[in-house]
């Protein structure tokens, strides 16, 4: 009997995915929404989206443009080498102005049909943000080239942002960020919010009940510090811990084994767990005793 079968799972529950139903932080995600809706109130001229590596900022800034569609639009910036004429090129294809483009255009170029572009976004009545993921890779320079991208006109105020997601610690270099910046800190889950965490992941994967004890749960919040990241690899190795052993149930001591080999390459494959598993089921009960 596989994996998923064994749980009666449709779905591994622990994988790395941006797949909506496995999506959690929505309390922690709805004010992060709210605050770059601009229904209510202006944008703010920066936001800092602050907490430590693995706490989720980057599931953030990937949902953000689909949850916020409507009122603004938010082009994130994933992985680039951050050169502005990159950026630009980016945000124009994220507008669909991506025909604007070619390789040899100039950035002086590119960034008058930046302007026209957001300046017809804000006359159409929406707001643009500038997601920045891993902020901290930003050079001096361009971090000064971003701050002014977003206030490029004087009738942008209040409708667009330059969002920064980094760690709380680090310090920006030369150029700072202006006082009136909002800080926004995505804390690491606490121990209730790891529990609802996996229990969620588990019923969007179609499990009709709980597969990690209290201790088990502990545990994983002890190892992991509360980050989504290292939650999933220790709930997935656990899951695997209890599949090999037959058991429905993650105990404490597979949480334990399972950060052990998060310490080490993982040397079981799912095929060696597979005939451990069998194995270990050839050996019945009867009478309360194992044969």
């Amino acid at each position: 009997m596989d994996f998923e079968k064994f749980f009666k799972l449709t779905d591994r529950p622990f994988k790395p995915t941006l797949e909506g139903k496995f999506f959690f932080r929505r309390s922690a995600f709805d004010e992060l929404k709210e605050l770059l809706s601009g229904r209510d109130e202006d944008l703010p001229v920066v936001l800092f989206l602050k907490g430590p590596e693995g706490v989720g900022k980057s599931t953030f800034i990937r949902r953000l443009p689909g949850a916020l569609r409507e009122t603004t639009k938010v082009a994130p910036v994933l992985g680039a080498s951050f050169q502005l004429g990159e950026i630009l090129s980016g945000t124009l294809n994220f507008l669909g102005l991506g025909f604007k483009c070619p390789p040899s255009a100039k950035d002086e170029s590119l960034l008058g049909y930046f302007q026209n572009a957001v300046t017809q976004l804000i006359e159409g009545g929406q707001g643009l943000v500038l997601a920045v993921d891993d902020a901290p890779a930003l050079s001096e320079e361009v971090l000064g080239d971003l701050l002014a991208l977003t206030h490029l006109e004087p009738s942008w105020a209040g409708k667009t942002t330059l969002m920064l997601a980094g760690p709380a610690s680090h310090d920006w270099p030369g150029t700072a960020l202006p006082p009136e910046a909002l800080v926004v800190e995505l804390p690491p889950m606490s121990l209730e919010e790891t529990r609802q965490y996996i229990n969620h992941r588990l019923k969007a994967a179609g499990a009709s009940r709980d597969h990690f004890s209290p201790e088990a749960v502990t545990a994983i919040q002890a190892y992991s510090d509360g980050l989504p990241s290292i939650t999933n690899a220790l709930a997935e190795r656990g899951l695997l811990m209890a599949w090999a052993a037959g058991r429905q149930v993650v105990s404490g001591p597979d949480i334990h084994l399972a950060k052990a080999k998060l310490d080490k390459p993982l040397t079981v494959s799912e095929a060696a767990a597979k005939a451990a598993a069998s194995k270990r089921r050839r050996h019945h009960r009867v009478g309360g005793r194992a044969w």
